[in-house]
């Protein structure tokens, strides 16, 4: 006894737990706390490997169907007038084409525009039309994109 004043460990083992009581209903659970403030910056992470290129497959194409720069082209032919076609060394079913106007010296200020489309399972054909849609010849710049 402490201040005249019973204490759980003046009573025996027994008598603790006939005095001990059945657990009551749980309550509602209390408001939301504020949000704590900001932890430090953790360190810096390992680099990653360095990511594929964008694309391995492309062409520069004179004006006469000659490659002039390539990486992963077969070959380049002038089919007709604006129409050339570019094979590749891989499957492109799975890739986008773009084409675009383009040479490496001197300025092309003309309105034209291209279109591309596939042949087969690697090829690539660019069709050139002027302004009034017809057909002519002009160098241009493909990429695929896988």
């Amino acid at each position: 006894m402490i201040n005249g004043s019973l204490q759980t460990i003046d009573l025996s083992k027994t008598a603790q737990k006939a005095l001990k009581g059945d657990r009551g209903l749980r309550g509602a659970p209390g408001a939301q706390g504020g949000q704590g403030p900001q932890g430090a910056m953790g360190a810096q992470g390992v680099p990653g490997a360095p990511g594929q290129s964008a694309t391995k497959l492309f062409v520069a194409v004179d004006a006469g169907g000659t490659l002039s720069k390539n990486s992963g082209a077969l070959s380049a032919t002038k089919a007709g007038v604006g129409v050339y076609r570019i094979s590749f060394d891989t499957n492109i079913t799975g890739c986008v084409y773009l084409a675009t106007a383009g040479q490496d010296s001197g300025g092309l200020f003309e309105d034209y525009h291209l279109y591309t489309s596939r042949t087969g399972t690697n090829t690539v054909n660019v069709e050139i039309f002027d302004e009034k849609n017809n057909p002519f010849d002009r160098s241009f710049y493909l990429a695929v994109f896988c």
